[in-house]
């Protein structure tokens, strides 16, 4: 038997009908709206009480504390509670709590969180452009960006970076609790998802900060595995000319064994290495490589 799946459904059936009768239920979107558009809630400081589809679960962007987000069919919004409180992606959740304000993102804290449903179906993704990421509008929402570009090639925990489309540019930032520090993104353009988020270093700019916090590494649609990998020789193949390769400005990937370490061949601050596999070897310049394992090649 799934004791816990036991556990939570006794927890629905004790929970579910008082919570509900007392409950005085508003959307997402009234709870959080700014008719002002000053950057702050109108409701900061009440109490309110919302339901949702969880989007970003417990344990993702914070393993000590209650740090989740929750879309209606309105608007999505951040949960926080210092006592931890289980939430699974797709629960459907009923929430009260205050309305607060913490680095210009409006959220619901000190929340007390009741379960009502499990593997309830995710909102879909509201497509944005970087441009649109930039506005306080769909604060809390999964969203996604499409034909984007990374400034990265390693991405590492608790770190921004730039996301690039044909609008302009945003931060994406990665939580370190997450499962995506040492991703290996994807050279050209993607897609990305996850929830737009704001942190802004300036509290009396209330309207900046706003980044794209993506949950799992299949929040991107793309990583640098899903270029074909191919043998040097293959790589290396001339063209009709006999001299250019045919592959020439085409993002490839290759494996092999270093026989020349940049130690030894870079000159300048370009990393450059020598590599060959069962077929041909082959320079490797202006690598990038994980921190750690720079002292390696």
């Amino acid at each position: 038997m799934n004791w816990d799946g036991f556990r939570r459904f006794v927890l629905v059936s004790t929970l579910i009908l008082p919570a509900l009768l007392t409950a005085q239920l508003i959307p997402i979107r009234e709870a959080i709206e700014d008719l002002d558009n000053d950057g702050k809630p109108d409701r900061r400081g009440q109490t309110v009480t919302v339901t949702g589809i969880v989007t970003a679960p417990d344990s993702i962007f914070d393993i000590r504390y209650t740090d989740i987000y929750i879309q209606d069919s309105s608007a999505g919004v951040n949960v926080f509670s210092f006592t931890f409180q289980n939430a699974d992606l797709g629960d459907s959740v009923l929430v009260t709590g205050r309305v607060d304000l913490y680095r210009g993102k409006t959220e619901i804290s000190n929340a007390t969180i009741t379960l009502l449903g499990t593997n309830r179906p995710l909102p879909e993704p509201r497509l944005l452009t970087c441009a649109q990421m930039n506005k306080e509008e769909y604060e809390g929402e999964l969203v996604r960006i499409s034909g984007v570009r990374i400034g990265a090639v390693f991405l590492q925990g608790n770190s921004n970076y730039v996301l690039e489309d044909s609008t302009g540019t945003t931060q994406v930032r990665i939580d370190a609790e997450t499962e995506i520090p040492g991703f290996v993104c994807y050279p050209d353009t993607f897609t990305i998802i996850g929830i737009k988020s704001q942190y802004t270093s300036d509290t009396t700019q209330l309207l900046t900060g706003y980044q794209l916090l993506p949950r799992f590494r299949t929040d991107f649609s793309k990583d640098a595995l899903s270029i074909p990998l191919r043998t040097i020789a293959e790589t290396q193949r001339p063209g009709p000319d006999g001299v250019t390769p045919e592959l020439l400005n085409t993002w490839v990937r290759v494996q092999g064994r270093i026989t020349g370490p940049a130690r030894i061949f870079t000159s300048g601050s370009s990393p450059s290495l020598y590599i060959q596999d069962q077929t041909q070897g082959i320079n490797i310049y202006n690598c990038t490589s994980p921190a750690e394992q720079t002292r390696f090649l």
